[in-house]
């Protein structure tokens, strides 16, 4: 084809196309949605440039829509004006003023712009200047032009392309993927971590320990018995509402009676637990027994408490606070300086007692002054236990 200047039609659509980027408007750029045109009954490829949405209007390539209604395409030279023609109807794109000029003498100011070097501009002002209708198709999407030819139904063609435009879709999604930002590195685990656990409470001691850990700024771990929190309900609920963890130890405290069988063990704490949950709202996973697991807890008596899903935890480190009614806090603080050096992970076992709340501070001190990170123990956290049974 050669135009009446004897131009030919690729040497013309060069020179425009190397001229309108100079004057063509830029809109919404990065922020377009992809969507899928046909005329009549074809859905389009189109090579470069691709059709997008935005702000609800279809925006194309004109060339390539034009030449698929087998419409003729005219650039008037020196002005970047483009003019597509079809059976005396034309469309002017006067792109230096953003503007799309009808056969009725309307002047659309649109925004028109260059994609891949192609002028874009909004496909319903160029099918229905030239008489062709346009529907919008929700699947997809597809904008359809459409004239007395075409002989398909929308949703006809719809279902016909549904599995291309979902391929496409999908590859054009995993484009345009926004990037991902760099993973956050985890901060370093500390060298030593040491867990403060208080059995037997709580009760009238509680109070000063839960002043000292909170004035110390750290956590800890108790080990509650279900009489205690029934007498203590206002220290049961501090204990969850400041964010320490709460263990069950069980209802009894009596040998004789706790570890009759492994059924009473499992009864025992969960008597513990349902006291605990309708005090403070919470119910624990995590359970020390009574005078520690070896040799109360065999086999069949561990697998009983795992199946009611609790996870059962002993210590490294005795203070032996309970040890004697003469016991001072001096030598609860001398048991645990002694024992906790040398141990990356050290779980202390003490009690809500007069002397340990006595001698708190001063081990918390030697704790920080050795390096050692407060921590609380979760049901995720993996047991220590006399057993090394790691359920």
């Amino acid at each position: 084809m050669r135009w009446r200047w004897g131009i030919p039609f690729i040497v013309v659509l060069a020179m425009l196309l190397t001229i309108l980027p100079v004057h063509a408007a830029v809109i919404n750029e990065g922020g377009a949605d992809p969507i899928w045109i046909a005329v009549n009954d074809e859905l389009l490829t189109f090579p470069d440039a691709q059709p997008e949405l935005h702000d609800g209007v279809t925006y194309a390539p004109v060339r390539f829509v034009a030449e698929a209604m087998h419409a003729n395409l005219q650039w008037v030279p020196g002005t970047n004006i483009t003019q597509v023609y079809k059976n005396g109807r034309h469309v002017t794109f006067d792109t230096p003023h953003s503007v799309v000029k009808t056969d009725d003498g309307t002047n659309h100011e649109v925004p028109l712009y260059i994609q891949n070097d192609r002028l874009m501009a909004p496909t319903r002002l160029l099918s229905e200047g030239l008489g062709y209708t346009v529907s919008y198709l929700e699947s997809g999407p597809i904008t359809r032009i459409k004239d007395s030819t075409a002989k398909r139904s929308d949703e006809e063609l719809a279902s016909i392309y549904q599995d291309r435009i979902d391929q496409e879709k999908a590859k054009w999604e995993e484009e345009h993927k926004p990037p991902q930002p760099p993973p956050v590195p985890e901060p370093p685990k500390p060298d030593k971590v040491v867990y403060l656990t208080f059995d037997d409470g709580p009760n009238e001691y509680t109070a000063r320990i839960l002043d000292t850990l909170k004035s110390a700024g750290v956590t800890a771990t108790f080990f509650v018995l279900g009489p205690q929190i029934q007498s203590h309900q206002d220290l049961a609920k501090r204990m969850v509402e400041d964010g320490y963890s709460v263990g069950l130890h069980g209802m009894t405290h009596d040998s004789s009676k706790i570890y009759r069988s492994a059924q009473t063990v499992v009864n025992e704490m969960e008597d513990c637990n349902t006291i605990l949950t309708n005090v403070t709202g919470l119910r624990s996973a995590i359970m020390r027994v009574p005078y520690g697991s070896k040799p109360w807890m065999p086999q069949n008596y561990r697998d009983a408490t795992v199946n009611a899903g609790y996870h059962m935890w002993d210590w490294n480190v005795d203070s032996y606070d309970s040890k004697s009614a003469t016991r001072t806090a001096q030598e609860t603080y001398g048991e645990v300086t002694r024992q906790v050096p040398g141990k990356k992970e050290a779980v202390i076992l003490m009690h809500d007692k007069k002397t340990t709340a006595d001698a708190l501070p001063n081990i918390i001190q030697w704790l920080k002054d050795n390096g050692y990170s407060f921590e609380r123990i979760y049901g995720s956290t993996p047991p220590v236990n006399f057993w090394n049974d790691a359920r």
